[in-house]
């Protein structure tokens, strides 16, 4: 009969735990949503201005309730008037939820990385959410340039043997009108400028007159 090395039963049976283990890796939440920096853009502005996450939970649920609560509380240069537009699913390739006027549409699902697009360029600030099959983050485009899309990445939300993992879906949200003051507080209007200068000359010629004529008094 021939006979086994336990040796090699033994080795064969770890080298089985082991590829075992490897297919059987779950998904784990990125270090940090930052992690997709470079990856996730706006034509026309570029890298997302801010970004929160990864979160674990679905975020366009219940009418985009986890949403609004992480991101309407001034989270985002302290935008609270944020309204979500659209989600858009990755297994349907539609959208599924909100009004979509829109008209938001991604490339690249089921993958990790793709494009976002709406039909009408808008210089309203964005917020883009993307969804893994566990947790989810959100960017922060401050309002600005003009943009109609731009390209999105899962590196930030979760990943799965060193990749990001495949989207579930994603939405966008937009706030109007609201664009960030200036570094330092706000900038005078050209007109009110005009106007503090003008006053400080008829001031100023006022003193001079009133010396002058004090003068002539002395005299």
């Amino acid at each position: 009969m021939k006979r086994v090395s336990i040796f090699g039963l033994c080795l064969t049976a770890i080298l089985a735990c082991g590829t075992g283990t490897t297919a059987l890796a779950m998904p784990m939440a990125a270090s940090s949503c930052n992690d997709a920096f470079g990856s996730i853009t706006a034509t026309g502005r570029g890298d997302y201005d801010a970004c929160i996450g990864p979160n674990s939970g679905n975020e366009g649920a219940m009418n985009f309730a986890a949403l609004l609560a992480a991101i309407n509380g001034g989270v985002f240069d302290g935008i609270t008037n944020w309204t979500p537009d659209a989600k858009y699913d990755s297994g349907t390739s539609m959208v599924d939820a909100g009004p979509n006027a829109s008209d938001f549409t991604m490339t690249g699902q089921p993958g990790n990385s793709g494009t976002w697009s709406i039909d009408t360029p808008t210089t309203d600030a964005i917020v883009l959410t993307l969804k893994t099959n566990t947790f989810w983050s959100a960017y922060y485009f401050a309002s600005g340039v003009a943009t109609s899309g731009g390209n999105w990445d899962t590196l930030g939300v979760s990943i799965n043997h060193g990749q990001g993992q495949g989207i579930s879906h994603s939405t966008i949200s937009f706030a109007p009108g609201n664009t960030p003051p200036p570094p330092g507080g706000e900038v005078p209007e050209p007109s009110t400028v005009l106007l503090f200068g003008s006053g400080l000359a008829g001031l100023g010629y006022w003193r001079w007159k009133k010396g002058n004529q004090s003068e002539a008094v002395s005299s």
